[in-house]
């Protein structure tokens, strides 16, 4: 029972910390200063990925008036001071108002559709050094010849061919492998077994060593379509075959909707005022303008700070970001637009050139092998909206609030381990109980009292 009744009693106590005002100017201005880059920091001053601050703020530390060091933005001491510049590391952008963590967000839904336009004639007769079948090289290239859809998850990617190495006439037979394979050169039929390939070879050994393509070193015979794919470095080592395509127009039409906020919040990148003339005659401009969704292929390679010239003799990997940053507070269609941005994955140094190979198959038994090098373009939507909602921002102003107690925190170490009265500052703050076995006994501390009241009275 005294059991319970003593925390029957303990409830009816109420109990607050006991706080110490320590009248200095130096630590007040300190505690102010920290209280306000800290406000600042939550309502949203902090606007690039990183930003520095620097205190220029001089704190003097002395011990019985010897001073020990002194820290400030600047030399503020004696020469011989050891002096340091303090600087606060914000690499988390995290205002509340800035950053808008008073809103309830949902990522984007998006559907990409691209159509690529323009027409461009290719000769190589008096521009590149002449070749065997550079009639076959004479030719117009429409968007169905040279564009092709890339599969699988890739929304809305594409790829655009840029140069061209052709092999016409193919049938199925036995030729020479080309010299350029490596382990084709031979001297012997002992040297190509039968039924063998190699791993980069285009087809299998027939048992037979015979004369290669130049008429003087000898190559194992293979079954294959022959004559084997021709690999003229004249193509891609100094021009792409179509270098017009630089001024190709690519149309992307992406549709997104944000479904955590309902039907409402659904549009496309085609702003609500274009109409089909401004459609057939505007080109993406980031400046002049930055809404328009066709774009010229040769600019979204420069975008990207690559030369379109070099890019396409052996082909490269760009990627076409479209970015949705929407406020729902705000009207929808006038605040909620698209960001380009445009970036090359893979690296300039990479000796891998990108192409493929397709054929043109005229009748059984025969056909023109193509192999295409070009540029493939991925398209990546990205995004999100942000709609208010009281939980978010309760949650924020909590946690960031928080933050407020590193000021004191920061003050309350100068005072009691630098500033030059810290022992009476220690002295005020804590209270140091003894052990229980060292505690004077009830009745001395009775008779004490009694005779302090005594003498008080």
């Amino acid at each position: 029972m005294e059991c319970i009744r003593k925390t029957i009693s303990g409830l009816a106590i109420f109990e607050t910390p006991k706080i110490l005002r320590f009248k200095s100017k130096r630590i007040g201005i300190t505690n102010i200063s920290l209280q306000i880059l800290i406000l600042t920091y939550i309502v949203g001053f902090v606007r690039t990925a990183t930003f520095h601050f620097v205190f220029y703020l001089c704190f003097e530390f002395t011990l019985n008036g010897t001073r020990l060091w002194t820290t400030c933005g600047t030399h503020c001491g004696t020469p011989n001071s050891k002096t340091f510049t303090s600087f606060l590391y914000l690499r988390h952008r995290y205002g509340i108002v800035w950053e808008k963590r008073y809103q309830t967000t949902c990522p984007v839904t998006s559907a990409v559709i691209t159509k690529v336009k323009g027409v461009v004639y290719t000769n190589l007769t008096g521009h590149q050094q002449e070749v065997g079948n550079s009639s076959l090289y004479e030719r117009i290239w429409d968007p169905t010849d040279y564009t092709f859809p890339t599969p699988g998850h890739e929304n809305g990617g594409f790829f655009i061919t840029t140069n061209v190495i052709i092999t016409p006439n193919q049938t199925r037979g036995k030729c020479p492998e080309s010299l350029n394979v490596e382990g084709a050169v031979c001297n012997a039929d002992s040297d190509c077994p039968i039924g063998h390939s190699l791993p980069v070879g285009n087809g299998v050994f027939t048992g037979k060593c015979v004369t290669g393509q130049n008429e003087i070193n000898k190559t194992c015979e293979i079954y294959a379509w022959c004559p084997v794919e021709l690999d003229d470095p004249h193509i891609h080592d100094q021009r792409a075959l179509l270098e017009g395509s630089e001024n190709f127009t690519v149309f992307i039409k992406n549709w997104i909707e944000f479904v955590k906020f309902g039907e409402e919040y659904k549009r496309k990148n085609v702003l609500e005022n274009a109409n089909v003339t401004y459609i057939h005659k505007c080109i993406y401009n980031a400046t002049t303008d930055p809404y328009c969704p066709i774009f010229r292929i040769g600019d979204i390679v420069k975008a990207a700070r690559e030369n379109f010239s070099e890019v396409a003799v052996r082909g490269a990997v760009f990627e076409i970001e479209i970015y949705w940053d929407c406020n729902l507070d705000r009207d929808f269609l006038e605040h909620c637009r698209p960001q380009y941005y445009f970036r090359r994955m893979d690296s300039p140094d990479s000796l891998i050139s990108w192409n493929f190979r397709t054929a043109e198959y005229h009748e059984e038994n025969r056909r023109t092998l193509f192999k295409t090098y070009g540029i493939k373009f991925i398209v990546k939507v990205t995004g999100q909206a942000g709609k208010f909602n009281f939980v978010p921002l309760l949650i924020n102003l909590g946690s960031l609030l928080g933050l407020l107690g590193l000021a004191a925190m920061f003050c309350n170490f100068l005072l009691s381990s630098c500033g030059k009265n810290r022992h009476y500052y220690n002295e005020q703050k804590y209270l140091a109980v003894p052990p229980p076995d060292e505690r004077p006994n009830d009745d001395d501390d009775s008779s004490e009292g009694k005779e302090s009241n005594r003498r008080d009275s």
